[in-house]
């Protein structure tokens, strides 16, 4: 039990002191960091007599340069798009028919991030627009469907936890708001991981 107690708060100083070293050479200028997220998801329901299903698929990269120190200019591709099958049986036929909605979004715009030098927390925060183009279409005998231009403003708060030379885990939390014809705002929190490169 000594020598876990010598150990144990030595190995974190270890720890603690390398995520420092390592983070000093990363949050200067002519670093790019890299990060982003892509996911896909479907689901399958089964109703009175009818079926829903539903398929998305979203990416979303980021990508920044420090141009100097602790500062950093970049910008954000944004895609994603959703697509609804509802299919129903006609009770008198005996026949089936189907209706499909698809929703897209494509968006792009500029970042600018600031960090704060604080041992081996790296916090930071983070301003970001978005302006995109949504787009929903849906197929009932015959297509038709409609565009909407929105734009967007993120505020986000969070620290960088260096886990390697080229890798930061990063919890945040990010307030938003909507221009459209919505006018909403959301306040959302998570975890990621940022890369960097020299």
């Amino acid at each position: 039990m000594y020598i876990l107690k010598k150990i144990i708060p030595a190995l974190f100083l270890q720890i603690a002191l390398s995520t420092q070293l390592v983070a000093q050479d990363q949050l200067y200028k002519g670093v790019y960091r890299l990060d982003g997220g892509i996911s896909y998801s479907s689901s399958s329901q089964d109703l009175s007599g009818s079926n829903l299903k539903r398929a998305s698929f979203s990416f979303n990269p980021s990508f920044s340069y420090f141009v100097t120190d602790k500062f950093e200019i970049g910008g954000t591709i944004a895609y994603g798009s959703t697509t609804t099958t509802l299919t129903y049986n006609i009770v008198p036929t005996g026949s089936s028919t189907a209706e499909k909605y698809t929703a897209t979004s494509v968006g792009v715009g500029p970042l600018f991030r600031g960090y704060l030098m604080s041992g081996t927390i790296y916090p930071f925060i983070e301003i970001s627009y978005l302006y995109s183009s949504n787009s929903l279409k849906y197929d009932t005998n015959g297509s038709s469907g409609y565009t909407q231009d929105e734009s967007s403003i993120y505020i986000s708060l969070g620290a960088d936890f260096f886990i390697s030379n080229a890798a930061a885990l990063e919890p945040s939390i990010r307030y938003t708001t909507y221009s459209g014809t919505t006018g909403t705002t959301m306040i959302s929190a998570g975890i990621g991981v940022n890369f960097f490169v020299k």
